[in-house]
């Protein structure tokens, strides 16, 4: 039954990675999420066999079915993602989600995070900035499982929340700040700092924590598999991956968000406390 959960779970998200395509497409272009969906090259509407989530893409080889011009892999990727993502944050509630109406509720809480991690980090690899009323909505949701810590795994619906737990959100992103001023944001951008803010609500000091340091890893080893792939395509001399779009992400900016959002999704599925694990020793 619980894989059958799971596999359902994983449907579902692939089915919301489709829709939160739209939204990262048409937020802040002054088109609503309403509306037929058509191709960005011929803006011909899309009938419903060419929008099913991931199978469209691969049947039709990632192209539109009626100029032939190259879909994004935008589309492929968000679904498959956030498909992928479902299951993970299912994983942590799964036994109990048939007999418990809270387990239940922090499974949606999950979902929702979910979604809008997969928006701000999709948008600012488009364009460099984190949209503000998704960051605002992300710590929003940080502060009120403050209060209600059934939605992140608690036992009780709700409860005061400790200094420790508020100052988290002061402190993770503190650091950062400093940074911002002295370099007048040149360094590191204020979108960053505040979405650390939720990053601390939501994980609290030590998990918060590990979550920014775990973001740095992984932008580093980004960074140098980038390097890597680079030199390579520079010895294999082929366009192929001009083809595939991938010199566009290899030769411009790396924003910050992404890692931070990687890094901070981990830690909220493993409960992971890097600090914990090395005092342990």
């Amino acid at each position: 039954m619980q894989t059958v959960i799971l596999i359902f779970t994983g449907v579902l998200g692939v089915i919301v990675g489709s829709f939160l395509n739209v939204v990262i497409l048409r937020y802040n272009t002054g088109k609503g999420i309403g509306g037929r969906s058509m191709c960005m090259a011929c803006r011909k509407t899309l009938s419903w066999y060419e929008l099913l989530p991931l199978v469209s893409f691969v049947i039709q080889n990632g192209r539109c079915r009626s100029c032939g011009a190259r879909l994004s892999m935008q589309y492929f990727i968000v679904e498959l993602l956030t498909g992928v993502s479902f299951v993970l944050v299912a994983s942590r509630y799964v036994s109990n989600i048939l007999v418990s109406s809270e387990q239940s509720l922090a499974l949606l809480f999950g979902f929702v995070l979910v979604s809008l991690f997969m928006i701000i980090a999709v948008y600012d690899l488009r364009h460099l900035i984190m949209p503000d009323a998704f960051v605002a909505s992300f710590v929003g949701l940080s502060v009120i499982q403050l209060f209600v810590p059934i939605l992140s795994g608690g036992t009780t619906w709700f409860a005061l929340p400790t200094l420790l737990q508020v100052l988290a959100g002061v402190v993770v992103p503190l650091p950062f700040l400093i940074l911002w001023l002295i370099s007048k944001g040149r360094w590191i951008g204020f979108g960053d700092i505040k979405f650390m803010v939720g990053i601390g609500l939501l994980l609290g000091l030590a998990q918060g924590i590990t979550a920014v340091i775990f973001s740095f890893w992984i932008g580093t080893i980004w960074i140098l598999g980038l390097y890597v792939f680079r030199v390579i395509m520079q010895l294999l001399s082929t366009r192929r991956f001009e083809d595939l779009g991938l010199h566009r992400i290899i030769g411009r900016e790396i924003p910050f968000a992404p890692f931070l959002i990687l890094a901070t999704f981990i830690i909220f599925v493993s409960r992971f406390d890097l600090l914990a694990f090395l005092t342990h020793f």
